[in-house]
């Protein structure tokens, strides 16, 4: 799943922002590998529960927003590059930063991804990708929608307001549906 999580990196168009994603793919706790998306089994697709589950729906968000990309007809090349990273790593630290996961999901995973790649960007910084990780971030930060609140954390998120943190919470969300299955020859062709 590793080398197939790569491979969709490569097709970040700029340069530079391929080449932090590569860092932040080499800096993500070592549990994303392996852990499957949904610790219950509730609210995901069967391709997204077992080993290398969590791997497989960050692609298939990432295979859902090239699809929302193509269909409202959106080819500026920066746009979709940040909707690329940020589906691809909205939920690298779903289970915390630290390489020891939580027996759960984490609600408030958004900000620990978001201060994980703010991190990484701080020990790389390159003016020249500075508002797209900004961008980058916000997506992520936003990505959970509606589900600002839980339970189970004193967090409340904060909802989707732009046309791409909207994009990027619906393929996120639709990648989560039961009806939405791993696309394995999707990625072999990528």
């Amino acid at each position: 799943m590793r080398a197939t999580f790569i491979k969709a990196i490569n097709t970040i168009e700029n340069e530079e922002l391929r080449a932090f994603a590569h860092i932040c793919a080499d800096c993500i706790p070592e549990y994303f590998w392996s852990i499957p998306a949904s610790s219950s089994g509730k609210y995901h697709p069967v391709t997204d529960l077992g080993e290398g589950g969590l791997v497989r729906h960050s692609l298939m968000t990432y295979r859902v927003a090239l699809d929302l990309l193509i269909q409202n007809d959106i080819t500026d090349s920066t746009f979709c590059d940040v909707v690329k990273f940020a589906t691809l790593f909205h939920d690298c630290c779903k289970a915390g930063r630290n390489n020891s996961p939580a027996p759960n999901t984490l609600h408030e995973h958004p900000m620990y991804a978001v201060e994980l790649i703010t991190d990484i960007y701080c020990d790389n910084y390159n003016e020249s990708i500075e508002k797209m990780v900004i961008e980058i971030c916000m997506a992520i930060h936003t990505h959970m929608g509606r589900w600002t609140e839980s339970k189970y954390s004193d967090v409340k998120l904060t909802p989707p307001k732009t046309i791409l943190e909207k994009l990027v919470h619906t393929a996120d969300y639709i990648a989560s549906r039961k009806y939405c299955l791993y696309d394995e020859e999707f990625f072999n062709n990528l």
